[in-house]
């Protein structure tokens, strides 16, 4: 027997892009000042923190000893249509639950409808 896989959809993706998009436009993070600096939110890093979330990880050593989590890729050759699937309902939880605190189910839900034109 062989088995099937269901090919990865390039809409899907960008819809997920959309969603993490979205939560980072809608996430204020404190205001911090290191070395002199404020400390800027960043968009690669807020994606990579979201798939470490959703479980999509795996833990590394550095050089000094110490180890870190980091995100796993999600490209097309990495992770099938189902995989992918997956993430995106853990991404979905993992925003509502760390980020739009403040909505309601029904609220994100509604807000996801209108990210919906890439039909």
């Amino acid at each position: 027997t062989s088995n099937f896989v269901k090919p990865r959809n390039y809409r899907f993706h960008k819809k997920w892009f959309s969603l993490v998009k979205f939560a980072f436009d809608n996430w204020t993070p404190p205001e911090i000042k290191h070395r002199g600096s404020f400390v800027q939110k960043d968009f690669d890093n807020f994606r990579g923190n979201i798939i470490i979330l959703t479980g999509h990880n795996k833990t590394v050593f550095n050089l000094d000893g110490s180890f870190e989590v980091k995100p796993k890729s999600i490209s097309f050759a990495k992770m099938n249509e189902e995989e992918f699937d997956v993430l995106y309902s853990k991404t979905k939880v993992v925003i509502l639950d760390n980020i739009l605190i403040n909505y309601t189910k029904k609220d994100f839900e509604e807000a996801i409808k209108k990210l919906e034109t890439w039909d």
